[in-house]
């Protein structure tokens, strides 16, 4: 029995965390592959993988941090916002947990940002940010 419309494009689903170390910096990476610009850490849900199970995976991949998930900070989807395909990202709050934080799998390095440095807009203007990673940490810090 066919379930789904198999033969039908849907978009992929990702992941990002916004997170802050323990003196209270933002951890942010730059992207060593395309798109690339400064983003929070995530990547793609896996087949069978709960969407907060795969955020916890993710920035360990990442950034070498155990965190746990805190709340949900929004769902992104706009089809444009995303260079390479469609994709839909949960963006989560973690808290950081342990783990020496250094760049790995898609970073190329990590950025450490005081989140108080990042509420203003000049400031947020300046990165170059990956898709739409400056307005999901503008949310973030909206509700902070």
């Amino acid at each position: 029995m066919k379930l789904f419309h198999q033969d039908r494009r849907t978009p992929y689903l990702c992941v990002d965390v916004a997170f802050q170390d323990k003196q209270g910096n933002l951890i942010l990476i730059e992207r060593k592959n395309y798109p690339f610009g400064i983003a929070l850490p995530g990547g793609f849900v896996e087949y069978g993988e709960d969407p907060k199970n795969a955020a916890v995976r993710e920035v360990k991949e990442e950034v070498g941090a155990k965190i746990r998930i805190k709340r949900l900070i929004g769902v992104y989807g706009d089809p444009k916002r995303d260079p390479r395909a469609h994709n839909v990202s949960i963006v989560y709050e973690g808290e950081y947990i342990s783990g020496a934080i250094k760049a790995g799998d898609d970073a190329k390095r990590v950025v450490r940002s005081k989140v108080e440095s990042l509420k203003s807009k000049e400031a947020l203007k300046k990165i170059k940010f990956c898709c739409d990673h400056g307005q999901i940490i503008k949310d973030f810090l909206s509700k902070s």
